[in-house]
């Protein structure tokens, strides 16, 4: 309705080119919508990461970079659950 209003163009183009990765989750099975409908885990990932880099502030390479997000990744894989849960399973 709107794509030919020179206001709404871009916008239109832009929700165009995300459609398909947006809504990408519903081409799972619909007990997984629960788990994959938001991204805070992710957020909460990439915001301790941000946290622990402006503790150094400058980084004298990248690979230096490299370790230390190795270092949180490490230190977040350790705290996840390891009894054998399924994160995503069927109802089958």
């Amino acid at each position: 309705e709107y794509e030919d209003q020179k206001g709404y163009q871009k916008a239109s183009s832009i929700l165009d080119a995300g459609f398909d990765d947006a809504t990408q989750f519903y081409g799972e099975p619909a007990d997984y919508h629960v788990h994959l409908r938001t991204t805070n885990v992710l957020e909460r990932l990439n915001s301790e990461i941000r946290r622990r880099e402006q503790v150094i502030r400058v980084f004298p390479n990248h690979q230096s970079a490299f370790r230390l997000i190795g270092a949180v990744l490490m230190d977040y894989a350790d705290t996840l659950d390891l009894g054998g849960r399924k994160y995503l399973h069927t109802s089958n």
